[in-house]
């Protein structure tokens, strides 16, 4: 759970150019906005409960020229800082204004934190399998390996895809049932992605190995109408449409919706098609802002298999193997700026998640899976003093869960309700004009609501009561930022984070065993009461970034990661009752490289590596001991991403390489796939004015272009070893947008 507030913040100094003196009295205003403030005495200035986004800032001052700085990006929960430095005027007949882009490197964000923007976000559409999704975008970037069974799980830093914090504009939408991600994972009507990868502040919670942030558009992003389509042949076919209206200073709304099918060859999927839709609308006003965000979607996805039973092996049509879910969000946000430096705000909000599969044919398994929940969340930023920047907050959770499982037999249910709370305060303190000290405290815990009674042999579940079980942790955070000079900043980050146990993981109900029909064998099984202590790690990170000219910049970050109370599930062999352990334990280490350009001289994009070493014990298989490589440790990961304008033209394109995974299953026999490359590369052209009844713009998209067949993983089965996935083959598509 979360209690990270909807906007950002901008701060920072107004200096005389000529001897650096502070300037007392300078007006900052945030352009297209009705956000400004003025310069104390130290020349200091902070606006808060600024919408994330790219602005433009400008600074004015009598007898000094206006200077503006754009591109400015504000992300959630964030400080972002600017340094103006004015020129003095000769006389004011001879304004002078001076613009200026802004800094690639904030010294004040003290953890990792990568960005990445609805425009970045296009040039990553080469994959017709991670198309609009958050994986295929995040994939690109240093830290993250993506399982390519085609599930879309990520792994951050080593961490287990489950211990990734999943959240859609600070609001928690990780499902309470499974720990994983409780919506279809597409990007539509994304503004932009906050990603941080190891370390993050107290305002996030529920989570030990990064942090995932979706931001949403405005109608301040897009005015008039949008349309996209995208198709090759009958396996793939993409649209989108999406239109807003309005700016970030009056009423403006945004409204965005999307449709795909898929009929690719998958390791798991083969035929996949989803639907998505945003809504977002904004009331701002100089004191008060309300905002009112919706989502509903849906991905339905089948094998190459067939059943012709489900719940309960009862009869079904012959169709084929199907795993379907569906999801809503709405929230509302009120804020009220208290002060030009400080505000408050308040979201209820509700999400469900209902899942549904039958792979009676593949797996001989049926589940259903729900929940509803619904959340406060409130929460206060203020620069109290002109060193401290205070941010206090807390939210509640209540959840209705839903767990149905039949593998067969046995059978069983695990309907956890789960009740959530957490208070966090988070201190951002300004040591000097170099040094920015981050210091947090965050307390979290959860409620599982297990029903029923124990089970006495002979007379079935009627014992004593099973009592609720409350877990409650306390952490810490801490960063340490040093800003050398303008161009160069280095950065410390050290925290304990928690991840609370899966709701389906702390009971099991299975079928009353003196009731069922099979005979003596069920009189040995007992209701899986699972383990209840949450998962944990400690994380840490040191980072040097510089910026090496106007429009280029380098980060290196050695990192470390510590897994304690890792979830297991043991499988008794004889009656095929489950029972979660928290026996795990793991390490993560290595180093990540990211080198971005913005464009400049017709061209953008960037470079990520990383080196990572990860090992965990198997519990569930007897290896509590020793350490083992997991099967998505990659040893390194590249990514290249890059985009050249030449005219109407623009070129992009994408390499991935890897140096292999670890096989699944028994990891004492396992051995390490071999390396593979994936070059992908597309083009756009602008259209003219004649063409404009078709659209705008024209592009082609050609993934693997080698057309590579390569292993991506291989398993073990019957004793031999098997491909699990591989590459897709070489696809193009073919698209057409038009806007109005």
């Amino acid at each position: 759970e979360t209690d990270a507030g909807t906007t950002g913040i901008i701060s920072g100094f107004v200096k005389n150019a000529k001897d650096l003196t502070p300037l007392s009295g300078a007006n900052v205003i945030i352009e297209g906005t009705n956000l400004s403030t003025v310069t104390d005495s130290a020349g200091m200035f902070t606006i808060t409960n600024v919408p994330p986004g790219e602005y433009k800032i400008r600074a004015e001052m009598v007898g000094f020229a206006t200077m503006t700085l754009s591109g400015i990006q504000v992300a959630m929960d964030e400080d972002s800082q600017v340094i103006f430095s004015l020129e003095e005027e000769a006389t004011r007949e001879q304004e002078v204004v001076v613009t200026r882009s802004r800094p690639m490197i904030v010294a004040n964000v003290v953890n990792t934190l990568n960005l990445i923007t609805a425009q970045q976000e296009q040039l990553t559409r080469l994959d017709p399998t991670g198309i609009r999704t958050a994986s295929g975008v995040i994939s690109a970037l240093p830290g993250i390996t993506i399982d390519p069974n085609g599930s879309g799980q990520m792994h951050v830093r080593g961490g287990k895809a489950d211990q990734t914090g999943w959240y859609l504009e600070g609001i928690p939408i990780t499902d309470p049932n499974t720990g994983m991600f409780g919506t279809n994972l597409f990007t539509t009507g994304v503004s932009k992605f906050q990603v941080y990868p190891g370390g993050f502040g107290a305002e996030y919670g529920n989570a030990i190995s990064g942090v995932l942030n979706e931001v949403k558009k405005t109608g301040a992003d897009l005015s008039g109408v949008r349309m996209s389509f995208e198709g090759g042949n009958t396996a793939y076919r993409d649209g989108q449409v999406e239109f807003g209206g309005g700016s970030a200073d009056t009423f403006n709304y945004y409204v965005g919706a999307a449709a795909q099918v898929t009929d690719l060859d998958g390791p798991v999927l083969k035929r996949q098609e989803y639907y998505d839709a945003v809504a977002k609308l904004v009331w701002p006003t100089r004191h008060n802002n309300i905002s009112f965000l919706a989502l509903s979607g849906s991905v339905l996805g089948n094998t190459d298999t067939y059943h012709d039973t489900g719940d309960n092996g009862l009869p079904t049509p012959h169709e084929l193997d199907f795993m379907r879910q569906s999801y809503t969000v709405t929230a509302v946000t009120w804020s009220r700026n208290l002060s030009p430096s400080s505000f408050i705000s308040i979201r209820p909000y509700h999400l469900t998640t209902d899942i549904e599969q039958n792979l009676m044919g593949k797996f001989g398994v049926y589940a259903r899976i729900a929940s509803a929940r619904t959340g406060l969340q409130i929460n206060y930023t203020g620069q109290v003093t002109p060193r401290h920047l205070l941010k206090v907050g807390g939210s509640i959770m209540a959840s209705d869960n839903d767990y149905y499982l039949y593998p067969g037999m046995p059978l069983y249910r695990a309907d956890v309700n789960t009740s959530q709370a957490d208070f966090y305060v988070q201190d951002q303190i300004r040591l000097a004009n170099k040094w920015t000290l981050d210091v947090g405290i965050r307390h979290e815990s959860i409620t599982y609501d297990r029903t029923g009674n124990k089970y006495v042999p002979g007379a079935g579940y009627s014992g004593e009561p099973i009592p609720d079980v409350t877990e409650a942790r306390t952490t810490p955070r801490f960063g340490l930022s040093f800003a050398s000079d303008d161009r160069t900043v280095w950065k410390l980050s050290w925290g304990k984070y928690v991840k609370f146990v899966p709701s389906s993981s702390v009971q099991k109900r299975y079928i009353d065993p003196d009731a069922a029909p099979l005979g003596a064998p069920w009189e040995v099984m007992m209701p899986g009461l699972g383990a209840t202590a949450p998962e944990l790690s400690t994380n840490l990170e040191f980072s040097f970034e510089r910026q090496l000219s106007e429009s280029a910049a380098i980060r290196i970050t050695p990192f470390k990661a510590i897994y304690e109370n890792l979830g297991e599930t043991f499988v008794d062999p004889n009656t095929y009752v489950s029972t979660y352990t928290n026996l795990g334990k793991g390490r993560s280490d290595g180093l990540e490289i990211l080198f971005r350009k913005r464009m400049s001289n017709n061209w953008q994009g960037w470079l990520s590596y990383t080196y990572q070493r990860t090992k965990a014990n198997r519990a569930d298989l007897g290896y509590v001991d020793e350490l083992y490589y997991t099967p998505w440790d990659q040893t390194h990961t590249l990514s290249l991403v890059t985009d050249f304008k030449a005219g109407r033209w623009s070129h992009t394109l994408r390499t991935d390489y890897g140096s292999g995974r670890f096989d699944l299953g028994d990891p004492a026999t396992a051995m390490r796939a071999r390396p593979w490359l994936v070059v992908s590369y597309g083009f756009s052209v602008d259209l003219p004015r004649s063409w404009s009844g078709i659209g705008q713009k024209f592009y082609v998209n050609i993934y693997n272009i080698f057309d590579n067949n390569q292993t991506l993983q291989y398993r073990w089965d019957s004793g031999q070893r098997v491909t699990d996935s591989w590459v897709p083959a070489r696809f193009i598509s073919v698209g057409v947008s038009k806007e109005f």
